[in-house]
């Protein structure tokens, strides 16, 4: 398990980090991508409950999400972000009206509009921290391309720490009904290497420090909180996983539900804080 972790990050890492350098197109499809495949995971293990989690409402609007993070800003993107939300919950309430869903109505619907803000609208956050203008010192990055890596790596660095910690020197259980294998000592492993990386990195890409290391302790504790609301619903559903896709991590929301949930911290920290 722990080689297949290693190998599917070697690849991962830098293939991903090459298409945050690069932003623009190449973002937005690997964003909309892992969306989409992320719903269609949601989907189908929704199915093993008998509740509908619609694509023919989901995979659209996704697409839309992502699209209009990417192509608009300001009051046009709040208006557009409204829009979309609201023709989910009527397109969700309008098929249900017209067509035999196995299960609840209710709980389709409801699980529709879930899958859509959990996984659409907080995945539109990455290409939105991407983009986000800011202070940027001569010769310096891009901002939005320094707060992402640093979002981004700190978010790696705090899943890595407390899994090495939890499994080295993990001895009392921090949610045992939720998450039996997550630890206190693993949850503060993954707090210390979140502050000790966002602080190196922080200098690095010429942030003020105390901006980078709030935003590393929110980070991962932010992150702790979606891990371990995934875990709720994999729980609740009966699964060790949503997918397999990726080796030793399991599927697109097992692997991505910090980010998930970090990128819309980073993105509103730097909005009141870092500009």
């Amino acid at each position: 398990m722990l080689l297949h972790r290693l190998l599917s990050a070697a690849i991962g890492i830098p293939l991903g980090l090459l298409i945050v350098w690069r932003g623009g197109l190449p973002l937005v499809a690997l964003v909309t991508l892992l969306a989409v495949l992320g719903f269609q995971e949601y989907h189908a293990t929704l199915r093993r409950r008998q509740v509908e989690a619609l694509r023919e409402v989901g995979f659209p609007a996704i697409v839309a999400l992502i699209l209009g993070a990417a192509l608009l800003e300001g009051s046009d993107l709040l208006f557009y972000l409204q829009a979309v939300l609201f023709i989910v919950v009527v397109a969700s309430l309008t098929f249900h009206i017209f067509a035999t869903v196995e299960g609840s109505r209710v709980a389709s619907a409801a699980a529709t509009t879930l899958g859509v803000v959990y996984i659409g609208f907080l995945f539109s956050f990455s290409v939105l921290v991407r983009q986000l203008q800011g202070p940027t010192p001569e010769g310096a990055l891009p901002f939005g391309l320094r707060l992402f890596l640093l979002s981004w790596l700190t978010t790696i660095a705090a899943d890595t720490f407390a899994y090495v910690v939890g499994k080295t020197l993990g001895h009392h259980p921090l949610c045992p009904a939720i998450s039996p294998g997550k630890t206190v000592e693993g949850a503060v492993g993954g707090l210390l290497g979140a502050l000790s990386v966002a602080a190196l990195l922080g200098t690095w890409f010429n942030f003020v420090l105390w901006h980078a290391v709030t935003l590393g302790a929110l980070v991962a504790l932010v992150g702790l909180i979606g891990d371990l609301s995934k875990s709720v619903i994999k729980r609740d559903i009966g699964v060790k996983d949503f997918g397999t896709l990726i080796p030793g991590h399991g599927g697109v929301l097992d692997r991505f539900d910090s980010l998930l949930v970090n990128m819309p911290v980073a993105y509103f920290f730097a909005l009141a804080f870092m500009r």
